[in-house]
């Protein structure tokens, strides 16, 4: 087989492919993609499709890696509706930026908007600080269009909320981490945006204190729009459980009164909201994701971890994000043999040039 660089410098040009550890191709449009994906199928060539590659490189051997940084833009946004449609490589920063000056609020609030895309949050299956009030993300895709392993394209959904076109495949391709396509564009629901938020903060001396206090906060009506409990930031173990209340400025008023005459110790101004929604990347390495299934499992899941692990908590999802390097904690592997998982990969990329399911 023929130099893989030099093959996609035929295509794309010089500009379009960038040397590394791996060779990256970057398309400036959708036919460049859809070229470059038909190359690889008519090869036998492995490739692993990314954004601005911030999210982990999968584990495996492959020929290069196909970026949908450059296929970037709003292609439709209608602010009275609440829906926008981009490319995949668009900036969630850009995107929050554009919907902000309108009035909207698009979901997922992620940590470092600025060095994701559309593409790659969907792909990765990325949840933000928001999502205590919204859930995931894939629950806001109303429509994508993708490239899938033989070069071919498919649509599901649509650009519309009330959309009827068949199966729901963009919910299936959220968190499939490139393993079944290449994601070209997505249409997503927006929601009303805020005219106040402010964040509030306690501090709790233990896990079991913070899930308290957490747990105080829910039992209240004030819909925050994030409870989050962290240990990231103190090196003795100690813990801050921060509430985030966005929306309606006498809504926001009143739930700030509540939280802070019913919660102890509770406070503003301790924190900035940039600093906690990016918590999810100190102390400079990614953390590992902990599901434990039901709300009050959480307690009894996390308490197999040390009290010294650094953690982030969202009590209300439930999720956990547990820095495994840092404490000697592990993630779990991958479950292998997962027959419905196989399938649908053999069925979706059946030649195996995509990443393996994770």
């Amino acid at each position: 087989m023929s130099d893989v660089r030099a093959e996609l410098e035929k295509l794309l040009g010089a500009a379009g492919v960038v040397a590394g550890r791996v060779v990256t191709a970057c398309p400036a449009n959708d036919d460049e993609a859809i070229e470059t994906i038909r190359f690889a199928a008519r090869d036998g060539r492995r490739f692993v499709p990314l954004g601005l590659a911030s999210k982990p490189f999968p584990a495996g051997t492959f020929d290069f890696a196909l970026s949908t940084r450059r296929i970037a833009g709003i292609v439709a946004y209608e602010p009275g509706d609440g829906t926008l449609s981009a490319r995949a490589g668009t900036r969630m920063a850009d995107l929050e930026s554009a919907v902000r000056q309108s009035g909207n609020h698009l979901t997922p609030r992620i940590a470092a908007p600025e060095r994701s895309t559309l593409g790659g949050v969907l792909a990765a299956g990325q949840s933000g600080l928001d999502r205590t009030r919204y859930g995931p993300a894939r629950h806001h895709v109303l429509g994508m269009r993708v490239a899938l392993a033989d070069g071919s394209v498919a649509k599901s959904g649509g650009r519309l909320v009330k959309n009827v076109t068949g199966y729901d495949m963009h919910r299936l391709y959220c968190g499939s981490r490139g393993s079944l396509c290449v994601i070209l564009e997505a249409s997503m629901r927006l929601f009303a945006g805020f005219e106040r938020e402010t964040l509030l903060t306690a501090t709790a001396i233990d896990r079991s204190r913070a899930l308290e206090l957490a747990a105080a906060v829910e039992s209240l009506a004030v819909q925050p729009l994030a409870i989050r409990a962290e240990n990231v930031l103190d090196p003795q173990g100690a813990w801050r459980v921060h509430v985030l209340l966005a929306g309606r400025d006498e809504v926001v008023e009143w739930g700030r009164r509540t939280v802070l005459a019913r919660v102890p110790g509770a406070g503003e101004g301790v924190e900035t909201i940039e600093r906690v929604r990016d918590a999810e990347l100190a102390p400079g390495r990614r953390p590992n994701p902990y599901a434990s299934g039901r709300r009050s499992r959480l307690p009894a899941a996390l308490a197999r971890f040390p009290a010294d692990v650094r953690m982030i908590i969202e009590p209300a999802v439930p999720i956990a994000w547990i820095f495994g390097d840092e404490a000697g904690v592990t993630a779990a592997e991958p479950s292998s043999g997962n027959v419905v998982a196989d399938r649908l990969k053999h069925a979706f990329d059946p030649r195996n040039l995509l990443p393996a399911m994770s």
